[in-house]
């Protein structure tokens, strides 16, 4: 499902757990805070951010691949 509106009203008015959660135009941190209680045990997430994962911000979550590429016309 497509979702559009805050990921902390998802939470408070659908919530569920979830094999992987994707996120897009969302900051880390706050989708990091939240993430554990949509996640299924060994679920993921995958985060499309227009920086990289600072180290320690990620707390105790692996990074397990990150892709760089560059939009065209400056895009994003």
């Amino acid at each position: 499902s497509i979702v559009a509106e805050t990921l902390e009203r998802f939470i408070t008015e659908r919530g569920g757990q979830f094999d992987y959660v994707v996120t897009r135009a969302l900051r880390y941190d706050i989708v990091l805070r939240f993430a554990r209680s949509l996640l299924k045990q060994g679920g993921k997430i995958l985060l499309y951010t227009s920086r990289p994962i600072a180290a320690e911000s990620r707390h105790d979550w692996s990074l397990v691949k990150e892709f760089q590429f560059d939009l065209p016309r400056q895009g994003g």
